[in-house]
């Protein structure tokens, strides 16, 4: 994932949004970031992070990633890369969600949800 738009939101304050891209598909996502020191450009090797998640299985099988009217929200359908963690890929965007993971979900299974705000 690499940040390739970030927009000041309070220069004291060091917050900011930031547009994440993937490296493998064609989705975005914008991000809250505090203390951004983050550049345009920069690779992010960790996951976003996912709060005011609420997660559950998938029988869809394609990655989707919309967002919702609210700031930083999104929908998702993503693959479960680490179901001890709560780590989701959604077609490269990897998302670590705060939700409780039902027990029945196992890595590499489908899963689709909502993240009230995505940060970095």
């Amino acid at each position: 994932m690499r940040i390739e738009k970030i927009k000041c939101l309070s220069e004291s304050g060091q917050e900011a949004e930031v547009l994440v891209s993937s490296d493998v598909s064609s989705f975005e996502v914008w991000a809250f970031c505090h203390p951004c020191i983050l550049t345009e450009k920069s690779i992010l090797q960790e996951p976003l992070f996912g709060v005011f998640t609420e997660i559950y299985s998938s029988s869809e099988r394609d990655f989707k990633l919309e967002e919702l009217s609210e700031w930083c929200a999104y929908n998702f359908v993503g693959k479960l890369t680490d179901a001890s963690k709560g780590i989701v890929d959604v077609g490269g965007i990897m998302i670590m969600l705060d939700a409780h993971m039902p027990g029945d979900l196992c890595d590499g299974d489908w899963v689709e949800g909502t993240c009230g705000r995505i940060d970095i």
